[in-house]
This record gives structure tokens, C-alpha cells and sequence, in this order.
């Protein structure tokens, strides 16, 4: 099955707003076009094999079959669907946050 990537509304604000904060508040633009490039890369990668990462450990997630893997900070959360072939990406979110309190389940 050849896979495609969607993104969630909220998964490019977060990209969006990972990318302001290391430009504007940490004064780090290059930092800011690695790390998003990374995400990106990493991202693009499940098309290969996009069940090798492991359900989200909480409920609701993982009886909705979210799927979640680190880059370097921050938490990629993603489900498949076999029927369309599309990885959705959900969000992407600094690993230390509190998924519970960020996360909406109406994906």
C-alpha cells in the first residue's frame, strides 16, 4: 500500500508555533528550520511502515488507536487508516506537555 500524509488544522499550528517560538522568543532561526525539517523528515518516514510506533498509552488515545513517536523534544501523535491509505497527523506537541490538557479528541 503506498501511504499519504495528512495534517490536522492543529498539527500545522503547531508546527507553526513550534517554529515562532525557537525563532522569536529563543532567537534561534536556525535551530527553528532544523527542527521543523527533522519533524518533517521523521514525519515522512511512516509511509514506509506506519504502525512501528506504539499507541498512546492513555484513554481515550489508545482505544482511538493513536500512535505516537519522539523527535528530539517533541511528541508526533498520528493514526492510520487502511481504508483511505492516509497517515493522519494529529499533533505535534513538546514532549513535557500535558497531553490530556492539549489534546482534542475531535480530530
Amino acid at each position: 500500500m503506498i501511504w499519504h500524509i495528512e495534517y490536522s488544522a492543529k498539527a500545522k499550528e503547531d508546527l507553526s508555533n513550534i517554529a515562532d517560538y525557537l525563532t522569536y522568543v529563543l532567537f534561534t532561526p536556525d535551530s527553528a528550520r532544523k527542527i521543523v525539517s527533522t519533524i518533517l523528515g521523521e514525519i515522512e518516514a511512516l509511509t514506509f511502515m506506519p504502525s512501528k510506533f506504539s499507541y498512546y498509552p492513555h484513554e481515550p488515545w489508545y482505544s482511538q488507536h493513536i500512535r505516537f513517536f519522539p523527535v528530539k523534544k517533541y511528541n508526533v501523535l498520528y493514526y492510520e487508516d487502511e481504508s483511505t491509505g492516509i497517515i493522519n497527523i494529529v499533533r505535534i506537541m513538546y514532549a513535557s506537555r500535558d497531553v490530556a490538557a492539549q489534546f482534542d479528541e475531535s480530530f
